[in-house]
């Protein structure tokens, strides 16, 4: 998680009362938060707490995020089901260059902390960084990710593989 802190600072005229800030305030966070996804996209799965101490504002949620962050870094996605979303991610945007079409045989969840998939394919030079970002997205869409990173590694498939795991998805 990204902690902001001495968030009392950042506008003297921000009003906190009982810990908590006056909702027209708000935009403040939205703007440095906007402006921050923007200028730092490699962290876009960690969430954003913004504190001040001095204030006693949204002290607790360091820690309540922190907790659900080392939960979702811990999650385990079952290999059908992960194999099922691969499935349907290729299908609802297949991927081709060079003249070749990108073929996803099998995907596995190596480990968690950080979760690590590794997709077996035809050819791992097919696979775009785009395309990885892509099917990275698609898996933060359905499952509680957010404040861990994904490691995805794409890996040729050999002809056991192929044969092992029938068609490409």
């Amino acid at each position: 998680i990204i902690v902001v802190i001495k968030w009392d600072l950042v506008d003297p005229g921000v009003v906190f009362e009982n810990g908590k800030m006056q909702k027209a305030d708000m935009t403040k966070i939205t703007k440095f938060t906007n402006k921050f996804r923007d200028e730092c996209p490699f962290l876009n799965f960690a969430p954003l707490v913004f504190i001040s101490a001095q204030e006693n504002f949204s002290i607790n949620a360091v820690l309540d995020t922190a907790i659900i962050a080392a939960q979702n870094h811990a999650h385990r996605i079952p290999t059908g089901e992960l194999n099922r979303i691969m499935r349907e991610s290729v299908e609802r945007r297949p991927h081709s260059a060079h003249g070749k079409s990108l073929k996803i045989y099998y995907a596995t969840m190596a480990s968690v902390e950080p979760p690590t998939i590794i997709l077996f394919c035809n050819d791992p030079e097919l696979c775009h960084f785009s395309y990885q970002r892509y099917l990275e997205n698609r898996l933060r869409e359905l499952y509680p990710l957010e404040g861990t990173p994904i490691r995805l590694f794409i890996r040729a498939a050999d002809k056991r593989d192929r044969a092992h795991n029938g068609a490409a998805f």
